[in-house]
């Protein structure tokens, strides 16, 4: 029976041990993720980095034609938008998947540069921001 309580005292321990632990970890990143929007939150900080990283291979393989402070205002563009949730997220998301598959080992031309461009513009949704 001695035996038996030392077992339980131990379990005991062992499960509120795990169970600070745990709430430890649970609680400040639940706080995090409820603070940053939740799932969609989430989503647009992830568009957030894609078009930074895509910005700056962008930048590295401009064709001569387009200035780098056009590139950088575009890009500011869709960077503001995003943060006021005010473009297309799916579109978005397209658009930088297929330049970064396209693109990755090469440099685009100067037509497929202005249209990517173009198509940039097109997933802010709100006029507004749009110069």
């Amino acid at each position: 029976m001695a035996k038996n309580n030392k077992f339980l005292g131990c379990y005991r321990r062992v499960l509120i041990f795990l169970f600070v632990i745990v709430m430890i970890i649970f609680v400040p990143t639940w706080y995090i993720y409820q603070k940053s929007g939740g799932i969609n939150g989430l989503r647009y900080w992830m568009a957030g980095r894609t078009i930074d990283v895509v910005e700056n291979h962008f930048l590295n393989n401009r064709p001569d034609s387009l200035s780098v402070d056009q590139i950088r205002d575009q890009f500011a563009l869709v960077r503001e938008a995003s943060s006021r949730r005010e473009v297309d997220l799916n579109r978005l998301y397209q658009l930088l998947d297929s330049y970064q598959e396209r693109f990755q080992n090469s440099k685009p031309s100067i037509d497929q540069a202005s249209q990517f461009m173009k198509n940039l513009r097109l997933t802010v949704l709100s006029d507004g921001l749009i110069r």
